[in-house]
């Protein structure tokens, strides 16, 4: 790695090390034997940079931490943009794994199998029943990506290990759920009543895995589980401990206070940045604002919150703010029309703007805020 880690995260990497290890041995002891690793972390741990110490020690090994040889790791998530952004922070935090064996499936791919020593990233929506890689033999492609897993786990099933990100969604089975199909990452992890082959092995990432615990309980797979405890994470240093503020005026007045003093902060930001980049002739810097709001807003909550900034920062308008939200499409809040926006990275924005970024759905540092969102590697 990179960077040193922190006490808790290094004992993770070694205990989902370990357990990988021991999950892909039993396998191979008894091709019956099927196993999930959960690693259970809250958000702020790190959970990326954790993962990718385990996958830095399986591809490359590790004299303190033994990894899984010859692995794969199919990385699944049921958004793009998590892919880029993780992708990125895998490139970022480790000192071995490079950028050609980190390879996002793109609706051109066509392998029989998947390769040895890799970590593919895949978002589901890639295999929905109209998506061109869930069809084999069209487009000049030979294999569909059902058929590459398939094959995968068929002919060389030692070290393939299936990566669910975000792991409480989307792996309650029909059963439970009283759905009539599978979903799409229960039909990847395979066996039971989907039809397809079972993956070996299954690692959940997640804050929140009971319900992932539960599906792969429910499919007979072994489950092995480390779990980073809250107050480890805020002795590092990662996590604040909780603040209370008061207002005169109540809570709302407070909410508002605390606003308006963000915005004046990166009106400042933006004055100081504008002045240096004049100075030294550097490209422009565009401070964004990010605003994490509540879990499921309702449209006065957040046209209050658009007003607010806007009030407080005349120098845009609210063709200026975007949010990053589970459900990709525009909100309406009030009069405003605020247009969905991958939360990426951007390496440029055109000019100073506002986000909002919803709880849990998404981590506020990942979004970022422009008014035309490109797509960034």
């Amino acid at each position: 790695m990179k960077y040193e880690l922190f006490d808790y995260q290094e004992v993770a990497v070694a205990a989902i090390s370990k357990h990988l290890v021991r999950a892909t041995r039993d396998h191979d002891d008894d091709p019956d034997e099927r196993s999930a690793v959960v690693l259970a972390a809250p958000t702020g741990a790190g959970k990326t940079v954790i993962a990718t110490g385990v996958i830095e020690a399986s591809l490359d090994g590790d004299e303190a931490t033994a990894g899984v040889e010859d692995a794969t790791f199919l990385w699944v998530t049921d958004d793009p943009s998590l892919n880029r952004q993780t992708l990125q922070k895998m490139l970022d935090s480790s000192s071995d794994i490079k950028l050609n064996r980190l390879t996002i499936i793109e609706s051109d791919f066509d392998e029989e199998v998947f390769a040895p020593g890799r970590v593919y990233f895949l978002n589901i929506q890639k295999l929905s029943a109209n998506a061109t890689l869930s069809k084999s033999r069209i487009d000049g492609r030979i294999y569909s990506l059902w058929e590459t897993i398939a094959n995968t786990i068929v002919q060389r099933p030692h070290g393939f290990v299936v990566v669910v990100d975000e792991a409480h969604r989307g792996t309650t089975t029909a059963a439970a759920s009283g759905r009539t199909r599978e979903t799409i990452v229960s039909q990847i992890i395979g066996g039971g009543a989907t039809g397809r082959p079972a993956a070996p092995v299954v690692w959940g990432i997640s804050a929140t895995p009971r319900r992932f615990l539960g599906a792969m309980a429910e499919a007979g797979r072994t489950t092995k589980q480390h779990t980073i405890r809250t107050e480890d994470v805020r002795a590092s240093g990662l996590l604040k401990e909780q603040i209370v503020l008061g207002h005169t005026q109540g809570v709302d007045a407070a909410e508002s206070a605390l606003v308006r003093f963000a915005v004046q902060r990166v009106r400042l930001y933006d004055q100081k940045w504008a002045a240096y980049t004049a100075a030294t002739g550097e490209p422009a810097v565009h401070p964004a604002l990010v605003i994490q709001v509540a879990d499921k807003p309702t449209p006065a909550e957040l046209a209050t919150l658009i007003s607010t900034v806007l009030e407080e920062w005349p120098g845009i308008g609210p063709e200026a703010i975007v949010h990053t939200f589970a459900d990709h499409t525009p909100v309406t809040a009030g009069g405003y029309e605020i247009p969905w926006c991958p939360p990426r990275t951007s390496r440029t924005a055109p000019e100073s703007a506002s986000c909002c970024a919803r709880r849990p759905s998404r981590p506020a540092g990942t979004a970022r805020a422009q008014r035309s969102c490109s797509r960034s590697g």
